[in-house]
């Protein structure tokens, strides 16, 4: 099947989920309220001001979003995102400049983001603790669960507070890492802030 839209109005196109060892894939709905540019032959797809969403965990939204290796039976997807790009994902928000998010069988792989800085926050499951951190680069590992920041690193549990050239935050259990020099402050009696809650109106 070709599909090939071009509209100036909007454009709303679903990739189906797949059905892979028994496990039922969430769709993947993809939204430009500018028009899209979509070939699933050839596995491409521009859009401007896109929205793209899968099931309640994955947000993503970019003023320019470029595409490849999209299929209607199955995706593995690259996307190239630039201008003010925001993604959601396993309780995360990230904030970038430009990105580069990876799918694989239909689900979030990885994320590279880079910003002048990039910003991340994360609620843990189950706590009122929220994490947040910046840097120039931000990589997510779905496999691992792990976000590898890089470049003028900061971190902060709402209390205490590191920094250093690079930090590995581990979204499972809110646990920090560094093979460089870290360096902390500590804020013992502070309170921790309420979570932050996505800014999707001023993210588009």
């Amino acid at each position: 099947m070709l599909l090939h839209a071009l509209i100036a109005a909007s454009a709303l196109i679903c990739l189906p989920g797949v059905h892979a060892a028994g496990n039922t894939q969430e769709t993947i709905t993809v939204y430009s309220p500018s028009g899209a540019d979509a070939n699933f032959k050839n596995g491409t797809m521009s859009l401007r001001n896109m929205e793209l969403r899968q099931g309640t965990g994955t947000f993503i939204t970019a003023t320019e979003g470029a595409a490849t290796g999209v299929s209607e039976n199955k995706d593995n997807s690259i996307w190239t995102l630039k201008g003010v790009v925001h993604i959601e994902f396993d309780g995360a928000v990230l904030d970038a400049d430009n990105a580069i998010a990876v799918f694989a069988n239909g689900r979030l792989k990885s994320v590279d983001v880079k910003g002048s800085p990039a910003k991340f926050s994360h609620q843990l499951k189950n706590t009122e603790r929220s994490n947040v951190g910046r840097a120039r680069n931000i990589q997510y590992d779905a496999a691992t669960g792990k976000a590898s920041f890089a470049g003028d690193t900061w971190y902060s549990d709402g209390v205490n507070e590191a920094s250093g050239d690079t930090i590995v935050y581990d979204l499972r259990d809110g646990s920090i890492k560094s093979k460089d020099r870290l360096i902390f402050t500590i804020k013992p009696g502070q309170r921790v802030p309420a979570p932050r809650t996505p800014d999707r109106a001023s993210a588009k």
